[in-house]
C-alpha cells in the first residue's frame, strides 16, 4: 500500500508485525522457533486491529512462515473507512502498539 497504489475499502491488508509474543504449537520462547506453515503458528495472545479507532476482526495472526518474531495479521479495511489517511494500531495483550497511517482510496 502507497499514496500511488492505495488501499481500497472492503480490501484485505496482510501487515507484518514484531513482537506479538508466543505461539502455538510450540513450546519454544518468543524470537527462538522460526515459524513453519503445517500447521501455521497462531499467536496466542488477543490480538486487536485498531483502524481509525475503531477495532477491525483480525482475520490471521500467525508467525510468518520462515521468520523468527516476525508476524502476519490480516484485517479487511472498514467499509466506512474515508478516503485519505487512515490510521492503524495493533493492539496486542492489551499492550498498544504505535499508530501508523496508510492511504486508502
Amino acid at each position: 500500500v502507497t499514496p500511488s497504489n492505495p488501499a481500497a475499502r472492503g480490501e484485505v491488508l496482510i501487515l507484518r508485525a514484531k513482537g506479538l509474543g508466543p505461539t502455538s504449537p510450540g513450546p519454544m520462547p518468543p524470537g527462538l522457533k522460526v515459524f513453519g506453515t503445517s500447521p501455521f503458528d497462531e499467536v496466542n495472545s488477543p490480538i486487536e486491529v485498531v483502524v481509525n479507532g475503531t477495532e477491525q476482526e483480525s482475520l490471521n495472526k500467525i508467525g510468518w512462515p520462515g521468520e523468527t518474531d516476525v508476524y502476519w495479521v490480516s484485517f479487511r479495511v472498514p467499509d466506512s473507512t474515508a478516503s485519505g489517511l487512515a490510521t492503524l494500531q495493533i493492539v496486542a495483550a492489551w499492550i498498544p502498539g504505535p499508530e501508523v497511517k496508510f492511504p486508502v482510496q
